[in-house]
C-alpha cells in the first residue's frame, strides 16, 4: 500500500522475539534540516495547496479591485465576503507554509 516496507527474517526455529516497531519517514531538505515526509498518495498536496493559495489570492485581488471601483455601490455583505476571502487566504496560507517550511 505504502511506497516503502520493511521485513525483519529470523531463521531460528522456535524464537519468541517480540518487537514494537514505530517507522516514521523524514527528508532531508536543502538546508540539512529534517522535515515531514508525504506517503505516495499525499505526495502532490504541497504543490495543490500552493496553486490554491495562488488562486485564492488572485481572486482576493480581483474582487479588491472590484470594490474599489464600485465604491459607492458597495454594501455591508460584500465587506463578509471579504472577511471570508482573507480566511481562507490565511488558512490555506497555513497549510501551504506547513508544507514548505
Amino acid at each position: 500500500a505504502d511506497r516503502y516496507s520493511a521485513f525483519l527474517v529470523i531463521c531460528q526455529e522456535g524464537s519468541k522475539l517480540k518487537l514494537s516497531v514505530k517507522t516514521t519517514l523524514l527528508n532531508l531538505n536543502s538546508e540539512g534540516d529534517l522535515n515531514q515526509h508525504l506517503s505516495i498518495q499525499f505526495a502532490a498536496m504541497p504543490q495543490i495547496y500552493f496553486n490554491l493559495l495562488i488562486t485564492w489570492f488572485l481572486t482576493g485581488a480581483l474582487w479588491s479591485i472590484t470594490l474599489i471601483r464600485c465604491r459607492p455601490f458597495v454594501k455591508n455583505l460584500h465587506h463578509l465576503f471579504t472577511l471570508n476571502l482573507i480566511a481562507q487566504l490565511i488558512a490555506i496560507g497555513s497549510t501551504t507554509a506547513y508544507w514548505y517550511m
